[in-house]
């Protein structure tokens, strides 16, 4: 694939997609914290928050319902997705531990290939979820679909996949040292991110299964981003 997004859009239209909504995705990010204490519902209040920001991008009613009727149509591929990207990064991990420990004491070469080979391995699994969790928000499911597209977006452009996986982390990161990020601009800030960098891939590959609508839409805004500086943060009316 030649064609590639670009990553100021992605950037740009992250943070301003945040922006524009900053106290409902603040909400949002208060009910995944929420919905993610019993932590088996994580992957259920993930595909929540997701739904929340796909309905921003199309242009359907980003009310906060969003958020409960995504995790109502879609707990079940959330569920199996979760339990799946679970299990594959406990398989990494225990053969990265594996190679460290033991196979090292066969021969060490051999122990940091195979550690090395399974830790980047667990963070392709990892970062892929930056993709994986609007790609099935997009696709209403179908789970093998939502995996072959969300590889082939990552593959397409895998620093701007790693960019969003770093920037999640670090995101992560600064919302545990300030507390009140975690609740507040952690997840949704993320999640504006993966969105319309995934948004932007599907747009740009293989269109959307709702015609042209999505696609107009997106370029609305894309067009209206490339529009602003930062004046528009003191004055966004102009």
């Amino acid at each position: 694939m030649k064609k590639r997004v670009p990553f100021k859009t992605v950037l740009s239209g992250g943070l301003w997609l945040w922006y524009d909504h900053m106290g409902s995705m603040a909400l949002v990010n208060l009910l995944w914290v929420l919905f993610c204490i019993p932590i088996v519902t994580i992957p259920v209040a993930t595909v929540g928050l997701f739904s929340y920001g796909y309905a921003l991008l199309s242009g359907r009613d980003p009310g906060i319902g969003s958020f409960f009727s995504g995790m109502k149509k879609l707990w079940w591929p959330a569920m199996l997705l979760g339990f799946t990207n679970l299990l594959l990064l406990l398989i990494c991990a225990v053969n990265v531990v594996f190679y460290l420990w033991k196979a090292s004491e066969w021969s060490p070469l051999l122990g940091m290939v195979g550690a090395g080979l399974f830790f980047w391995v667990g963070v392709m699994v990892a970062s892929l979820n930056m993709y994986l969790w609007p790609v099935l928000c997009h696709l209403n499911g179908g789970i093998k679909k939502v995996v072959r597209v969300s590889f082939l977006l990552g593959m397409a452009h895998p620093f701007l996949l790693l960019w969003l996986f770093l920037t999640s982390l670090c995101l992560t990161v600064l919302g545990v040292v300030s507390g009140i990020g975690l609740f507040l601009f952690t997840s949704s800030l993320s999640c504006a991110f993966a969105t319309v960098a995934a948004v932007a891939g599907l747009v740009l590959y293989e269109g959307t299964e709702e015609g042209d609508l999505i696609t107009r839409r997106f370029k609305s805004l894309e067009e209206d981003w490339k529009k602003r500086g930062l004046g528009y943060i003191v004055k966004p009316w102009d």
